[in-house]
This record gives C-alpha cells, sequence and structure tokens, in this order.
C-alpha cells in the first residue's frame, strides 16, 4: 500500500479556543487508546500454574523446575 502523504508548509491560524479543543480531544484519544489496548487480564504465575495442575494433561515432572 503507496503511502500518498502530502506535506504541505502553508501555515494554518486557529482560535485560541479552538486550538485548546483539539488539544484536548487529542489528549482524550490517547487516553482512550492506551486504555482500549492495555492487557485486559494479568494472570498470576501461581493461579496459572495451578489451573494447568488441575487438568492432569501435563506430566508431573513438567512442574519440577
Amino acid at each position: 500500500m503507496a503511502n500518498h502523504t502530502i506535506q504541505l508548509n502553508d501555515p494554518v491560524t486557529l482560535s485560541k479556543q479552538e486550538y485548546l479543543r483539539l488539544k484536548q480531544q487529542a489528549q482524550a484519544y490517547r487516553t482512550m487508546a492506551a486504555r482500549m489496548f492495555e492487557l485486559p487480564l494479568r494472570d498470576f504465575i501461581d493461579e496459572v500454574v495451578a489451573d494447568f495442575r488441575a487438568t492432569n494433561s501435563i506430566q508431573m515432572n513438567f512442574w519440577r523446575i
């Protein structure tokens, strides 16, 4: 996929109110994106090992470290 971005160096004038609104929206987007892409579950190793042991599907010498 080709990138067809055109760089324009023309100045843009915004009112202070518009600038602050856009700045607030950008921060809200960054916050939302950070929360959305967090790992939803964080399992503790002991809990995961206990769950696997309960299934009896892995040989016991696997658990000896």
